[in-house]
């Protein structure tokens, strides 16, 4: 009897430490967890895979400013206004799962060009096919003092464009209209 209560106690003691890592944590790239989408993006590499394990709800607008590879695994990610502002870096969205604003304003993904006019990739977003932004925009391309230079986006997926909080009428893609340059202009694929 004494042996049958210590291989309890070992289960379940070292089981929760081993066994199932993921306990607390709300993505991984490859097996190792993390508690917060911030961590995984401050310590992947390019050629990572953030995987979500569970709905992802942010405080504040996460800036991508290198590679950042997102599955969004069935999962899906929210902020107040802004999920993700991509400036100077790349952003890869895939899987399936919703990319939301709470409280729309802006758009699910905010996109700032630079102010280099012979910026190639500066700021490159990637959408998959089943993805769906959702926000006063889907994409908000933003001007840096009048210029986004080295913008480009491929779109794959769906937009719901909803009223923002002041009830002004959504858009599903929206190209800030104080941007006018014509060599090296925003480019959207869809």
């Amino acid at each position: 009897m004494l042996k049958k209560f210590f291989v309890f106690l070992f289960i379940f003691l070292v089981f929760p430490i081993f066994g199932n890592a993921s306990m607390g944590s709300v993505v991984k790239i490859g097996n190792k967890y993390y508690e917060t989408l911030e961590e995984a993006i401050a310590n992947a590499k390019s050629t990572d895979t953030i995987t979500l394990v569970s709905d992802v709800k942010l405080e504040e607008t996460l800036n991508i400013n290198k590679i950042v590879n997102i599955d969004l695994n069935g999962k899906n990610i929210s902020a107040p206004s802004k999920v993700f502002l991509v400036e100077n870096g790349t952003l890869n969205i895939g899987g399936t799962g919703t990319i939301k604003e709470s409280e729309p304003n802006y758009g699910a993904i905010m996109v700032v060009g630079s102010l280099d006019e012979s910026a190639n990739d500066y700021s490159v977003v990637n959408i998959g096919v089943d993805v769906i932004l959702e926000g006063w925009s889907g994409i908000f391309i933003n001007r840096n003092y009048s210029s986004a230079y080295g913008v480009e986006i491929n779109f794959s997926g769906k937009i719901n464009s909803v009223n923002d909080t002041a009830g002004g009428e959504g858009i599903g893609i929206y190209v800030n209209g104080n941007i006018k340059h014509r060599d090296n202009a925003p480019v959207v694929n869809i």
